[in-house]
């Protein structure tokens, strides 16, 4: 497991929950500079921590585990998996809705907090 790629996904985990480090620290009951080290991939975190810190950012561990090519891989598999037996209007519906999702997702983004 690379820490450097463990700790920016903890990182971005956190950003998208939109902690601070030291909200995050405090969470978790950790200093800030054990958070810091750990998001730069300069210290490993106890396996207690990494629960701490998954169940934090409401993550699986298996998610901050995971490598992106992976995680792809196990992605397409299911898109296949719901796709499979259906006609091409019902996965053009599928698609339409996903779009749907993320359209929201993107407008929800960009208002205001």
């Amino acid at each position: 497991m690379d820490c450097k790629e463990l700790g920016k996904r903890i990182k971005n985990a956190r950003l998208n929950q939109k902690l601070t480090q030291e909200q995050f620290a405090e969470l978790l009951d950790i200093s800030v500079s054990y958070v810091s080290l750990i998001e730069r991939g300069s210290r490993n975190a106890t396996v207690e921590t990494l629960l701490a810190i998954a169940d934090a950012l409401h993550v699986s561990v298996a998610s901050l585990l995971q490598d992106d090519q992976h995680r792809d891989e196990e992605q397409t598999t299911l898109w296949h998996q719901l796709t499979q037996n259906r006609t091409a209007e019902e996965k053009d519906m599928i698609l339409q809705t996903v779009k749907t999702i993320v359209t929201f997702l993107d407008n929800q983004k960009k208002k205001p907090v």
